[in-house]
């Protein structure tokens, strides 16, 4: 055999041990800065979450998905900017 080649050939890994190692964990998104958002958008996640929270959510998923549903319903957070004149 030559040198450099491996018995599994040429472009084949020899054995696990030389891939990169690969997390397992779940990896979850950010917390996003609220500051993009309306104050309109703002109490209506807040309005939601309590929605959620009455009919036995949890504090934390039912923020999740109050913030979730203002995305859907509005297109996220954009503050509406001023124009500038020239």
């Amino acid at each position: 055999m030559e040198p450099g080649r491996h018995a599994a050939g040429p472009h084949k890994t020899p054995n696990r041990a030389s891939r990169p190692v690969v997390s397992q964990r779940k990896k979850t998104m950010p917390k996003g800065d609220k500051r993009s958002y309306t104050d309109k958008q703002k109490r209506q996640a807040e309005h939601i979450e309590k929605g959620y929270e009455k009919k036995g959510v949890s504090k934390k998923t039912a923020k999740a998905r109050a913030w979730a549903t203002v995305n859907k319903e509005t297109g996220g957070g954009k503050k509406r900017r001023k124009k500038k004149t020239p």
